[in-house]
């Protein structure tokens, strides 16, 4: 088993607010730059060496193009991939449940955000203190999230994800968007929060889909380290990573088609702070 120590915190939405109002009177001087709102990217082909982008308003032309699409547009980022051939593995599905239980349960952790992982087969973390688990809403399912930077979240729980990297050999994207309209559809819409029990005892709503048979093992394996967690806590579903497939990236983060670059979770890494270093060893990549 390994553990990851996690060091981070949920930025408060006015901190959010001034950061987006600094970065925007950064960069609106550039004259050398357009600025394109609500306006949905239909298809991108390359033409010779220029990259074409055409949009539901304008067509884009380029040399270079950096693809940070963001955890919303896997969908989108996947399609892409496929049509310019770049997809080298799609065996793999990241999902599970996220456990919620009172803070009292787990004293032996200390308040810690870690995560304990077994290779890259499961992932438990990273524990979450004193917030709410929400529903992160998207097209057509919606994520159990957490929540914590506001009074109105604030609760004697803690949280933390059971993540599976489950192998569906050449369906692993199309499984984890199937599992996610499933249980999105369960919870009448939004997200099913249930005993843990329930799994073990196979009369949860989601007992129902053979997909989520693993954890019952794991879950068996986790009383053993955590009996009121599993005896007492609470799960919510869908929980899942929404992964796009992978592809050859190469140290300064351009793909095998030539100037097309990607960051964050295009590139399939996690997180805003991953992003934003990716998308500066893009341009410094374009720049030499």
């Amino acid at each position: 088993m390994d553990i990851i120590l996690n060091d981070h915190i949920q930025i408060y939405p006015k901190d959010i607010h001034a950061l987006s109002k600094y970065m925007a009177e950064s960069i609106e001087p550039n004259k050398n730059i357009t600025f394109s709102f609500d306006n949905e990217i239909k298809k991108v082909y390359k033409q010779k060496n220029v990259f074409v982008i055409v949009s539901e308003n304008q067509e884009f032309k380029c040399k270079n193009l950096i693809v940070c699409a963001g955890r919303s547009g896997w969908r989108w980022t996947k399609q892409l991939y496929q049509d310019f051939g770049l997809i080298e593995n799609n065996n793999f599905a990241k999902y599970g449940i996220r456990i919620e239980v009172n803070a009292d349960s787990m004293k032996e952790f200390n308040k810690s955000n870690c995560t304990i992982s077994k290779g890259t087969d499961l992932e438990l973390g990273p524990f979450s203190w004193y917030g709410t688990v929400i529903p992160e809403d998207h097209i057509d399912f919606a994520i159990s999230a957490f929540r914590s930077n506001e009074n109105r979240w604030k609760t004697d729980k803690v949280s933390f994800s059971l993540i599976g990297n489950i192998n569906f050999p050449e369906k692993g994207f199309e499984q984890i968007d199937r599992i996610a309209k499933l249980t999105f559809i369960l919870a009448n819409d939004r997200i099913v929060k249930e005993r843990i029990s329930n799994i073990l005892n196979k009369k949860s709503r989601i007992s129902i889909i053979p997909e989520y048979n693993w954890l019952i093992p794991v879950l068996q394996n986790l009383f053993t380290l955590m009996p009121e967690v599993v005896t007492k806590g609470y799960f919510h579903v869908p929980t899942i990573m929404p992964t796009i497939p992978k592809i050859n990236i190469g140290s300064n983060l351009e793909t095998e088609v030539s100037n097309m670059y990607v960051a964050g979770e295009s590139a399939g890494i996690h997180g805003i702070l991953s992003a934003a270093s990716m998308g500066s060893i893009c341009v410094d990549s374009i720049l030499k």
